[in-house]
């Protein structure tokens, strides 16, 4: 007897509303998307007309406010944006962040105010990102500086791996490692000075230090953001010392003027063409790093390579894992115990330290950020699978 064709067989009640009930949803997504459309392009033609002054200055106005988002709020989980649809996605994180009622839900009015939000501000929310993670770097540079400047030995960086991995033995000889870590480069990860300050680093573990006044929003330093700080590390562990040796003799305006090039340019004749201030990498191996492309500039991800993206992935998933262990929680108790009596800390609390120490008391902590969602973030059933970090 010859099968009836599928699309003609006999569906059962709950098979038929289910693909009803699909196909509600994609005309409800359909129609969002053409409000959306619409809206997009009834702002893109609003946009620059009249009340330019007026206009302008509502932009910088929130430009300030976006600008201080993507500091504190977004930056604890955002590092890139490898997609469109990534970029659209950091958008809307941005102005989830904000809370304005106005941009809420699924009405005309709603969608409308996102789409004018993604014409007028888009460009500026990921130019934003961008600048922020390359002033984290400039700021992580000038805190590994004063290291040295401070007669301090650097430790292995494969010791910074075991740090991150929360298996570094905390013992009197791995303390330096330790400090340079927790309680010393850490501080720049957040290129905030109101995050994972000293308020609350000598009184609560990594996983826990929040500068907010509400612990739900997530610590100072999330997993994204020590999987970067550790990225940067890892890409400049050679570079920066070589580079401050080879400056030593410079003065401030000088050392503006200086470029690191994988190699000089040459004549016709083949002779390379070697310019003052410029250092090359041909000449000075030390000076390569691992995951970025100095004439990249803006494009890409910065200048970061897909590699380099991929390791920042590959830590962030490591870290989370050894945060979420047991034996990740006993480290991080010790580390805290390394950093207090290494700062001469024994009161429980930051005000409790102050009033010892005859100082004022703290001001209050700013109010809570929003959580983001992490767009990096993965099934955690991938974790089982995560193996040792080692150096590459």
């Amino acid at each position: 007897m010859p099968r009836l064709h599928p699309a003609f067989a006999r569906r059962e009640p709950s098979d038929m509303e289910e693909q009803l009930k699909k196909k509600e949803d994609e005309l409800k997504q359909a129609e969002e998307k053409l409000a959306t459309a619409q809206a997009m392009l009834a702002a893109a033609a609003a946009h620059g007309g009249k009340n330019k002054r007026k206009q302008d200055t509502l932009n910088k106005e929130m430009q300030t406010l976006i600008g201080e988002l993507v500091k504190t709020v977004v930056w604890r989980e955002c590092k890139f944006l490898t997609s469109a649809d990534q970029e659209k996605i950091f958008v809307n994180q941005v102005i989830e962040a904000m809370g304005k009622t106005e941009y809420d839900g699924n009405e005309a009015e709603a969608i409308k105010k996102r789409a004018e939000f993604h014409v007028i501000y888009s460009k500026f929310c990921v130019t934003t990102l961008n600048g922020h993670r390359n002033y984290v770097q400039s700021s992580m540079r000038t805190k590994f500086d004063k290291w040295i400047d401070a007669g301090k030995d650097l430790p292995p960086f494969g010791d910074l791996l075991k740090c991150a991995q929360r298996n570094l033995p905390v013992r009197p000889d791995n303390h330096n490692t330790i400090i340079f870590y927790a309680d010393w480069m850490m501080t720049k990860f957040c290129g905030d000075a109101s995050l994972y300050s000293n308020k609350v680093r000598y009184y609560h573990p990594i996983s826990l230090a929040t500068s907010t006044l509400n612990c739900s929003c997530g610590p100072d330093i999330t997993p994204a953001t020590e999987a970067f700080g550790l990225l940067v590390l890892e890409n400049n562990y050679t570079k920066w010392p070589k580079l401050k040796e080879l400056t030593a003799g410079l003065s401030d305006a000088e050392k503006e003027r200086v470029q690191v090039l994988a190699k000089p340019s040459t004549n016709k004749s083949g002779t390379a063409i070697k310019k003052s201030h410029h250092f090359y990498v041909t000449d000075h191996p030390e000076l390569g790093t691992k995951y970025t492309e100095s004439s990249a500039g803006q494009r890409v991800y910065g200048g970061w390579t897909t590699r380099g993206i991929n390791r920042f992935v590959q830590f962030r998933k490591a870290i989370k894992k050894a945060r979420n262990s047991d034996e990740g929680k006993k480290w991080e108790a010790a580390v805290l115990q390394v950093m207090r009596d290494a700062n001469n800390i024994t009161e429980p609390t930051y005000e409790q330290q102050r009033e010892k120490d005859g100082g004022r008391g703290a001001k209050p902590p700013p109010e809570p950020a929003k959580v983001v969602e992490d767009l990096f973030e993965d099934d955690d059933t991938d974790e089982e699978g995560i193996g040792e970090l080692h150096e590459v």
